[in-house]
This record gives structure tokens, C-alpha cells and sequence, in this order.
């Protein structure tokens, strides 16, 4: 997207896994999610990042993939755990915005930022035994060209940032939930033989055509 100001910003990952609802009956429940910061965005001297915990649980909540989840005990449990890498931006956006001031403003400058999100999916059954296991990957990214003057694109970016930052998260977390339902789906019939449960496909019934009349 280009900015009136002159700045253009792109957003990833690119949304290309589409979920429809599925039409058989839940055979999961989330449980525990967790997440763990790695890189120096943990350590920042701005305050703890907020990570991707919290978008993840709201994507799983979307009605296209929570129609797979329910609160029965006797569904298999889905623990998530998160590892999120990433750089803190504060030290190159600060270079950035002296080299905009060196160059007058009238040189086009360029940023880029990543967040890298590992899922861990583990599938449990009601007695406690693992049944399944899932890695998923996600990149979050941020592609910044400002173009003169610089000191006026990159103010009308950073005033954005905080915007941004979430549609990068709800991004991540959304492929991220549409992966986990899918595999979800493809393994469906396999995981509900191991939890003991038996079809629970929602079919319906079959329609009763009228009985021929003999005269």
C-alpha cells in the first residue's frame, strides 16, 4: 500500500489457505497455549512484547475454524506452544531516521523486519496419552520504502506502527489456525479412532421418497 506520504508498506505473510467450516462434529478442545520469546525483542528496553499468544486464541475463536472445538471432556486435547524469534526494530529505526537526516530526506530509504513464529501441536486423549504431533511455521513481515522526504515518510509510518504491528499478528496467527484445521481435518477419521470415538461425521438423513401406488 503507498501512503499519501509517499511511504509504501507491505504487510506478510500473504493469506493463502482458505478454511471453510467443517461439517463433522468437534473432536477437539483447545487447551493450553503458551509462548516463549527468543531474540532481542525480549529484552527491550520499550517493554515486554506483547508476542502472539493472544491473536492466535482469537483466530482459533473465528466460526470457520472453531466449528472443530468443543468443551467435552471426551474430546482430544490441543496443547500450542509458541517459540516467536525476533529482532528489536528500535536500534535500526533510530539509524534509520539519522540516515534520513544525513541524506536531507531526498534519498528513498528501505526497511525490513521479520518475526519467525514456531507451533508446536500436541494431540492428547482423554487418559492422558499423546496421540498426535504437529510443527507449523509462520513469518511475519514488515517491507517499508519511504520515499521523499524521508524525515516526513518515516514520521507518517511510525505513526502507524503500532497498526501495522497487529495486522502482522492477526496475519500469523490466522495461517496459523487455518494450518492447524486443516491438519486437523486431514487426520480426522485416524484421530477419532484413537480417541475410541466412532464415525461422527453430521450426515444427513436420507430423503423417504413416496411409496409407488399400485392400482
Amino acid at each position: 500500500m503507498v501512503l499519501i506520504s509517499g511511504c509504501s508498506i507491505k504487510t506478510g505473510p500473504n493469506l493463502t489457505t482458505q478454511t471453510a467450516a467443517s461439517p463433522k462434529q468437534p473432536l477437539f478442545r483447545v487447551g493450553e497455549i503458551t509462548e516463549s520469546l527468543t531474540g532481542t525483542w525480549a529484552n527491550s528496553p520499550y517493554g515486554k512484547p506483547s508476542g502472539f499468544r493472544s491473536a492466535l486464541i482469537d483466530a482459533l475463536k473465528q466460526p470457520q475454524i472453531a466449528s472443530r472445538f468443543s468443551t467435552s471432556a471426551s474430546n482430544l486435547t490441543l496443547n500450542i506452544d509458541l517459540v516467536s524469534d525476533h529482532e528489536d526494530d528500535g536500534p535500526r529505526l533510530s539509524n534509520l531516521g539519522m540516515l534520513s537526516m544525513v541524506t536531507l530526506g531526498i534519498i528513498p530509504l528501505n526497511f525490513f523486519s521479520e518475526w519467525n513464529v514456531d507451533c508446536s501441536v500436541k494431540v492428547v486423549a482423554p487418559e492422558g496419552t499423546q496421540v498426535a504431533d504437529y510443527v507449523f511455521q509462520e513469518r511475519g513481515t514488515y517491507k517499508i520504502w519511504a520515499f521523499p522526504l524521508t524525515m516526513l515518510t518515516l514520521s507518517g509510518a511510525g505513526i502507524r506502527g503500532d497498526h501495522d504491528a497487529r495486522v502482522i499478528y492477526d496475519k500469523v496467527t490466522k495461517s496459523l489456525a487455518a494450518r492447524i484445521a486443516d491438519a486437523m481435518d486431514q487426520d480426522y477419521e485416524r484421530l477419532a479412532a484413537k480417541a475410541g470415538k466412532k464415525k461422527m461425521v453430521n450426515e444427513e438423513k436420507p430423503v423417504e421418497l413416496p411409496k409407488p401406488v399400485i392400482l
